[in-house]
């Protein structure tokens, strides 16, 4: 029998935020939700909000309640027993901290990352205090066993990831690259980065395509941004003697939505084979094994993650 959550709070609902409640919806039947509470800074966006979710739930016939409020402890004192924390990642750490310590027996999924680099002190005492209720959303640890098999066969031949993507801001620096790109492709591979010793071997310095560079010896990332978005790569490559496979991440637009999907190309002498691997909602299934409490990516794995990050950063 699946575990009922009769109320589920969302901790700033705007982009990433309102999709996590829709997606509570959608899992509602399920798991027992008969109420979805949310935050937003306005009274201006909560009715908005609130407005939105309510047609998409009446257009799938999905039977919910949604209330917003614009303070966070309003949205505590109705006791929700699930959580996602989904405002801006200076206040994950603190709102992690409130919901802790408000909320005893309430299970906390923390959009990505955990927190900041400098808060890891602090995150270690809170993942300890928590135990098993913390889930993070690192949605591509989830493609980790699609792409395993080619990590585990070729390791020892190095692997090269490039991962870029369009900037949300006309200038940014280069920590605010890596802050932003690397918390992705560090989930894509951390089962396999053995060792930490990263140093820094390319960057170039620009306020609008930055470019950086990163190798251990056995791994090599490189993060930029681009202007145009058909110039965005995101792939990982893994060599052999014989040959390679890269497997890069993509999608496609359906009518039921974005699609994402692995797109693998293998290279064995003079053969080349290609194939792709449809997707389902990544977010989804994040949230549904948070929600299920099996396979969820554990608060130890996402302090791992800002680990590693932190480390890349601190080599600018």
């Amino acid at each position: 029998m699946k575990k009922k959550y009769r109320k589920v709070a969302v901790l700033g609902a705007g982009r990433i935020g309102r999709r996590h409640c829709e997606i509570y919806g959608e899992l509602s039947r399920d798991y027992g939700i008969e109420e979805i509470i949310f935050s937003r800074r306005t009274r201006k966006k909560v009715a908005l909000t609130e407005a939105a979710l309510e047609e998409y739930f009446k257009e799938r016939n999905i039977g919910v309640v949604v209330r917003g409020f614009t303070e966070i402890d309003d949205v505590l004192e109705q006791k929700p027993d699930a959580i996602s924390i989904c405002t801006p990642t200076d206040f994950h750490a603190a709102h992690l901290e409130t919901v802790l310590g408000r909320c005893e027996k309430t299970i906390v999924y923390c959009e990505k990352p955990l927190c900041r680099p400098d808060q890891i002190s602090r995150a270690k005492e809170l993942i300890k205090l928590a135990k098993e209720r913390i889930s993070v959303g690192l949605q591509l640890f989830h493609c980790y066993p699609l792409i395993k098999q080619y990590i585990e066969d070729y390791e020892n031949y190095g692997i090269d990831i490039v991962w870029s993507s369009i900037p949300s801001k006309e200038e940014n620096t280069m920590k605010e690259l890596i802050v932003d790109l690397a918390p992705h492709v560090v989930c894509l591979v951390q089962e396999a980065i053995i060792k930490d010793e990263f140093r820094l071997v390319n960057v170039v310095r620009s306020r609008t395509k930055p470019v950086v560079c990163f190798e251990n010896g056995d791994i090599r990332i490189e993060f930029s941004y681009k202007q145009n978005r058909a110039d965005v790569e995101r792939y990982v490559k893994v060599k052999n003697e014989d040959g390679e496979v890269k497997i890069a991440y993509g999608g496609y637009n359906t009518d039921e939505g974005w699609k994402s999907c692995l797109f693998v190309e293998r290279k064995e002498q003079e053969k080349v084979v290609k194939y792709s691997v449809l997707l389902d909602d990544l977010l989804k299934i994040a949230i549904e094994k948070f929600l299920s409490r099996k396979g969820f990516v554990s608060g130890r794995k996402g302090l791992r993650n800002v680990e590693l990050v932190g480390k890349l950063c601190s080599l600018l």
